[in-house]
Order: C-alpha cells, then structure tokens, then sequence
C-alpha cells in the first residue's frame, strides 16, 4: 500500500506540473499495475509510465514537452522532494541508472531473452536474445547496461547499436507486426503462449549459433511453456526462469536490443500515419 501511494503522489506532482505550463494530460492504467500519464502541449505528446516498484520513465520522441518534463523531474530528484524518501529516490531517478547488480550467474556463458511492447496499444510485439560470455559481459557492466525501463529512449537508442558490436552479432530479434501478432493470438488465445513461443524461436535461433547450455527469462506464471516451446524446436538448452530476470546481464542486454527495435518499429509506423503514435 505505501507504494502504491507514492505512485499517485509522483503523479499527482507530475499532473500538478503539467497544470502550471498549461498543458493537457490523460490517466490510464495499463497492464501489471503501470499507470501511464500522456502529456500533451497541443503539438507534441510525452507518455509517462509510472511503475509499481517506484521506477518513472519518461518516453517518446524528442520534444519540448519531454525535455521539460525531464530537467523538472531531474530537479526533483535531485533536491530530494518531501515527497520521497532517499530511498526511493535512488530508485527513480530517471536518466542514470545504478550499474546493473553482478548476479550470481556472473562470468558463465548464457543467453539472455526479453521482450518489448507486450502492454502496448500501438505497435509490434518484439523478443530479442542476446549471447554474453565473461569477457563481453565484463564490457557491458562497463557501459552500465541494465534494464531499459530504467533508461531513456536517447540511452537505450545509444546503448543497442554498442551492445550488438559487444556482442559481436550474436543476438537473434523476433518481431510481430500488429497484423502477425492479431493473427497468431487468434490461433493461440494465450498471451503467455505467444510469448513463449517468441521467446523460444528468438533463443533457438540464437544458440544453433553461439552452442550455450543457458538460457536466462522473466519467471513465466507457467515455466513449462518456454521449455515445452523450446523441446518442440528441437532447442535443449537448459532454461532458468526467474523473477526480476532484467537484473541479469544477458536479459537486460536483450531488453534494451528489443525495446531499441520497438522503437524503431513505432517511428515507421507513425511515419506511415503521420503523426506521432
């Protein structure tokens, strides 16, 4: 309940913000418990997601209403608002992450997969794997490499090009348009299947090339999905499902990859429609 509290108190802050610089803005929940704030000063629009663990991120295109929306909140953080605690604060801020955590499968060769654009109302539903070893691992801490909802859309756009030349290419990137995925739903009525699913193609693809025994993802409800996806391509690459699985290396290596191509997916489409989806 306490931070569920202070969930509305930042949004409360951030609607109080908007109402001073004479924006508009909208409230929606999303998937999980992510309440989500679009922004808006009447050309450019600014979403904002708010997570259950504390974590702000701050989306979208470049813009004037971003910008502000950023130096505003970096102030905040920065001046330790009575609205937050110390401790909380050094879980939100929203531009320089903490150095991703050494887990314990530090320095053992895996392949890391996680997707982007599962809660999304526009868009394509992206999985990608990423191969680490101990040495390309060693540089990815490095650039302080960690989960990509705690990094901006500059950071993670910068940080994917790198992480694939790290890596040297190995890395494997399933994306679905919204036609596919409206299709493959339909054939599945499963969500967490279709994941599995991707997930499973993504790290098969992934280790035919690199030969790894591990494979690290978020905790499925039902972990039998992954591995019976995974026996069905023939993969018999062990699979450890676990909660939180971005804090490994390997999996927030392929969660910045996929959110990078997501990314990239959603400036084309908008493109196609003109205007910013």
């Amino acid at each position: 309940m306490a931070k569920e509290n202070l969930v509305k108190e930042k949004i409360l802050a951030f609607c109080r913000f908007t109402e001073q610089q004479g924006w508009a803005f909208s409230e929606r929940m999303m998937h999980n418990g992510i309440h989500q704030l679009r922004i808006s000063d009447g050309q450019a629009t600014t979403p904002i997601n708010f997570y259950p663990t504390g974590t702000v991120l701050i989306q979208g295109g470049d813009n004037a209403v971003k910008s502000a929306l950023q130096s505003w909140w970096q102030q905040q953080v920065q001046e330790q608002s009575t609205f937050w605690s110390q401790e909380t604060l050094a879980q939100t801020k929203p531009i320089v992450p903490a150095p991703a955590p050494r887990h314990t499968r530090m320095g053992i060769a895996r392949i890391g997969s996680d997707e982007s654009g599962k809660g999304d109302y526009f868009g394509p539903l992206v999985v990608a794997a990423i191969a680490v070893t101990p040495e390309t691992e060693e540089r990815l801490l490095v650039l302080n490499v960690c989960d990509s909802k705690l990094l901006s859309e500059t950071s993670i756009m910068t940080l994917a090009p790198q992480i694939k030349a790290i890596c040297q290419g190995h890395g494997s990137v399933i994306s679905y348009s919204p036609e596919r995925y409206n299709q493959l739903y339909k054939e599945t009525t499963n969500l967490n299947l279709l994941l599995a699913k991707a997930h499973a193609q993504a790290i098969a693809t992934l280790q035919s090339k690199v030969c790894s025994d591990l494979a690290v993802v978020d905790q499925f409800a039902d972990e039998s999905l992954v591995t019976n996806a995974l026996a069905r391509l023939g993969c018999t690459v062990t699979v450890e499902q676990r909660p939180r699985a971005e804090d490994d290396t390997a999996v927030a290596a392929a969660s910045i990859v996929a959110r990078a191509e997501f990314v990239q997916r959603m400036a084309e489409l908008s493109r196609l429609a003109g205007f910013e989806l």
